[in-house]
């Protein structure tokens, strides 16, 4: 009995030996947490007014040594999470803040040694220590960067500005005096020019521009400093970087000039002349691309100039601040009453990352509308169902107005324009193909005529004459086949093979040549023919049931939508009753229309917006099959879809699309 009691508890302490040792490996972070000090990074950054060599220590313990003028240290951990910072020169102790240095998990602080202002009676080449820290409050969601200003320039008369691009630009920091540390803002990332000015009692003065490298999501500190002459020099702290080369000098930019190419969309001959005398371009051609000009950019603090001339005459011109080694376009349109009167910078993309894909970016020229919306129809994409649908590129664009830039999948784009407002009509559908990698404008105007037209122009085209897009057919496609949950549908150069589910619809755009849309529906197979005309709207429903599917081809003027009215029509999409009655009560009488399979009713019209609910009924023995109830909107037209069968355990149904 002893020794079966004395096994028992040898094994168990063995088992628990073997658990812990498991553990151990298994987890270390268990055993032997990590201290706080591991979750914090310490530099040191020496601008000691004499030059010389310095470092810094924590209660006695090295942090940083040997660090030379206008350099840093590494980013290490502390010795401690708390203690007293002391900067020290040729091993003495020289300058200790008079409170201790609490240190907080996740953070990056960097010290500098700062010397007296000029002038200073009690000058001492450290006389203080800055701290910055990098934040912990970037927004999550972000692909920008944090970026700060620091005046570490040892002058009390003098005071610094940033903006992002050339002088001329809005100033995002100002009035920073000595020591001060502006508050992070989040800017675009790449590789971005900024210029930064000098204010002294006697004025102001620029003391340039210079590039610097940004990445997403870092945290960077531009510098105003000395250099060994005591004049001004612009650093740039990487604060995220744990090597000591995380401190560099910014590179001024030498080449300072832009690109500028007009886009005359105007029906006149028109020239553009940057001040005080770039040549943009000369006697450009109505509706024409100009080549790429190089012009000078961030020469001083005034925005730069534009003027143009329509035919030799002065026509209008514009202010704006150009960035160096930038590419715009200038858009020249025509107003209601006047040529070539309107002018519009179009600037780079900066902050849009669009690699493998298409920016897109639309421009409202036309003074024929008010406002519009530009939509994509229906294109292929990797999603479950095969393709997209609905997304806008312009919502609301008014009149010289610019849309945000789109990133978009790259290959065929088929687009409808909308008139915003009421009434709400479809007036274009355009169709392109736009390259991955490249950013493209969508221009929207009228032609000599006052016809609408659209032209798509990428960012590398020059010297070429603006090309119109077609104006294509709108085309509906609902999916109404009783008992079949869902079919494929193929649209070529559009959509390879999408699934449409009962009930459910697409939108897309046809182009002005014969298309077959195919749909594989259980075994079998549909094929439907269509020559578009830019004049007709198409409307497809696939009907029946799933042991004869079928489908119904409406072919529709396009309507001037009536703000006094709206209009409905009815469909009979069943194949399951020799007839179908439509009314507006349960005693089916009047009857509003009797529908044979696959028949579609006239358009009727009414002014009263109200609640109407419709009643479809067996014409032949006047049973209920099922109801409807919709609101109607003023200046809208609707197809009203009977659908289903009795041998489905869902029966009869009722579905309705909007007509354009």
């Amino acid at each position: 009995m002893f020794r079966s009691l004395f096994s028992f508890k040898l094994f168990c302490v063995i088992g628990i030996a073997v658990a812990l040792s498991a553990c151990a490996n298994e987890n270390p972070n268990l055993v032997n947490p990590p201290s706080n000090v591991d979750y914090i990074k310490v530099r040191f950054i020496n601008l000691a007014g004499d030059f010389q060599l310095r470092g810094i220590k924590l209660d006695g313990n090295v942090i940083a040594q040997s660090v030379a003028f206008n350099t840093s240290s590494g980013a290490v951990n502390p010795p401690a999470d708390s203690g007293y910072l002391s900067v020290y020169k040729d091993g003495k102790k020289e300058f200790t803040p008079a409170r201790m240095t609490h240190f907080q998990r996740d953070i990056t602080y960097s010290y500098f040694a700062l010397p007296s202002f000029f002038g200073n009676p009690n000058n001492r080449s450290v006389d203080t220590l800055i701290t910055m820290t990098t934040s912990l409050g970037m927004p999550a969601n972000t692909q920008d960067c944090y970026i700060k200003l620091f005046n570490a320039f040892p002058d009390s008369l003098s005071s610094f500005a940033m903006t992002i691009g050339c002088p001329s630009a809005t100033q995002i920091f100002s009035n920073v005096f000595y020591r001060q540390i502006t508050q992070p803002m989040l800017i675009n990332t790449g590789n971005v020019p900024i210029s930064i000015s000098r204010r002294t009692p006697h004025g102001e003065t620029i003391l340039g521009t210079y590039s610097i490298n940004l990445i997403s999501k870092g945290q960077y500190a531009v510098i105003v400093t000395q250099d060994e002459n005591n004049n001004p020099k612009i650093m740039l702290l990487d604060e995220f970087k744990s090597e000591s080369d995380a401190l560099s000098p910014a590179n001024p930019v030498v080449e300072r000039y832009s690109r500028i190419r007009l886009i005359n969309i105007s029906q006149s001959k028109v020239s553009a002349i940057k001040d005080p005398g770039d040549v943009i371009a000369n006697d450009l051609q109505p509706l024409s691309i100009g080549d790429y000009a190089q012009v000078g950019a961030c020469k001083s603090a005034a925005l730069d100039s534009v003027y143009f001339f329509q035919n030799g005459s002065y026509s209008t011109s514009l202010k704006y601040s150009f960035d160096v080694l930038k590419d715009y376009s200038i858009i020249l349109l025509d107003s209601a009453s006047k040529l070539a009167n309107n002018a519009i910078v179009i600037p780079p993309p900066t902050s849009v990352n669009f690699s493998g894909k298409s920016l897109i970016t639309v421009i409202n020229a036309t003074t024929s509308l008010n406002s519009f919306d530009l939509s994509i129809a229906s294109r292929g994409d990797a999603s479950a169902i095969g393709f997209s649908s609905g997304s806008y590129l312009a919502k609301s664009l008014t009149f010289s107005q610019v849309s945000q830039p789109m990133v978009i999948d790259a290959g065929i784009l088929p687009f409808s324009i909308f008139t915003a407002g009421t009434p709400y009509s479809l007036i274009y559908n355009g169709f392109a193909n736009v390259q991955a990698d490249k950013s493209y404008l969508l221009i929207v105007f009228n032609d000599s005529q006052n016809n609408l037209k659209t032209t798509l122009i990428d960012n590398t085209q020059e010297n070429a004459p603006v090309q119109f897009l077609d104006n294509c057919s709108f085309l509906q496609v609902l999916q109404a086949i009783s008992g079949t949950e869902s079919i494929k549908i193929s649209i070529p150069g559009q959509i390879p093979s999408g699934t449409l589910y009962y009930s459910s619809s697409l939108a897309s755009v046809l182009p002005i040549a014969p298309t077959q849309i195919n749909a594989s529906v259980n075994s079998a197979n549909l094929n439907i023919s269509i020559n578009p005309d830019p004049a007709k709207h198409y409307t497809i429903i696939f009907s029946g049931s799933k042991e004869s599917p079928d489908y119904i081809l409406i072919e529709d003027d396009i309507r001037t939508p009536e703000v006094t009215n709206y209009k409905y029509r009815f469909v009979n999409a069943s194949n399951d009753l020799s007839s179908v009655g439509v009314a507006l009560d349960t005693s089916f009488q009047p009857s509003l229309a009797v529908l044979n399979y696959k028949t579609v009713s006239p358009f009727a019209t009414d002014v009263q917006q109200k609640l109407k609910t419709f009643y479809f009924y067996n014409a032949e023995t006047s049973k209920l099959l099922t109801k409807i109830s919709l609101n109607f909107t003023l200046s809208k037209s609707y197809t009203i879809i009977f659908a289903g069968s009795s041998k489905n355990k869902d029966g009869y149904s009722s579905m309705i699309i909007q007509d354009y």
